[in-house]
């Protein structure tokens, strides 16, 4: 489900998410890199993050319903 969810994102917001925890970069250093503030980049990891959860969520709940419509 996670990596459905990566597979969702726009290029840009995927390369961060990959940087932050896949890489290990730290906020400070991609900010630098982006050119942009940490706190600039702490808000797109927020949103991003949030974003991938709904999709998750939906994808469990579409999961959910499938499971219930053959019981």
């Amino acid at each position: 489900m996670l990596y459905k969810a990566l597979a969702q994102l726009d290029e840009d917001e995927r390369r961060i998410i990959l940087e932050l925890f896949w890489n290990k970069k730290t906020q400070i250093a991609l900010a630098k890199i982006d050119g942009i503030s940490r706190q600039t980049l702490n808000e797109k990891q927020k949103g991003i993050l949030v974003k991938m959860l709904k999709i998750m969520e939906n994808k469990s709940l579409t999961n959910l319903n499938l499971i219930t419509r053959e019981i």
